[in-house]
């Protein structure tokens, strides 16, 4: 065939057909780089899960909590570069929570107040007056405070957001504005 013959209506079909291949193959890669995307994002997040944890096994205390991007000084090894925690399309972060739980409360005596003894509350007997015990008595459960930690995933990318919910469905984890909190409990060491 020689191009000197091809008219104005064969480029055009040329184009169009150039334009449809370009559209088809468009979400094909829009998707492909959304699950590498993806997939980065969950490894990022399993990387710093496994190192909280293993602090938390080696020193029996929860790294400090950092600044979004910037990993805790117990994880400066596990990233490596100035702001670790930072990447094209998310950041990470690091953070300790306080959670109160209620355990058992070693029973409590009560007895009515006797004159001659004036030290009963140090030996752990509570005073009611009467003989029976005051009606804010605890049904025998006291709090306790207790540490655990939380990876923060800051993006604008909502489809992120949604996947990170879903892959990580048995584990407690929630979306907030623009951020996926992921509770880590040493208490559940099962990944996604």
């Amino acid at each position: 065939m020689n191009l000197r013959q091809l008219t104005r209506h064969d480029f055009a079909i040329g184009a169009a057909v150039l334009l449809l291949l370009w559209a088809a193959a468009t979400p094909m890669l829009s998707a492909r780089s959304f699950r590498s995307l993806s997939e980065q994002a969950a490894a990022d997040v399993e990387t710093l899960r496994t190192a909280a944890l293993s602090t938390l096994s080696t020193t029996g205390r929860w790294p400090a909590r950092a600044e979004a991007g910037i990993a805790p000084p117990a994880l400066a090894g596990a990233y490596p570069g100035d702001e670790p925690l930072t990447f094209p399309e998310y950041t990470l972060q690091w953070v300790g929570l306080e959670v109160i739980e209620y355990e058992e409360a070693p029973p409590v005596t009560f007895r009515a107040p006797d004159p001659d003894e004036e030290d009963d509350e140090a030996r752990g007997l509570v005073v009611a007056p009467g003989d029976a015990p005051p009606d804010s008595a605890a049904p025998g459960l006291r709090p306790v405070v207790r540490e655990i930690g939380a990876i923060l995933l800051h993006t604008g990318n909502e489809d992120l957001l949604a996947d990170l919910l879903t892959r990580y469905g048995p584990m407690v984890s929630y979306v907030r504005d623009s951020t996926w909190t992921l509770v880590v409990d040493d208490r559940e060491n099962s990944g996604p």
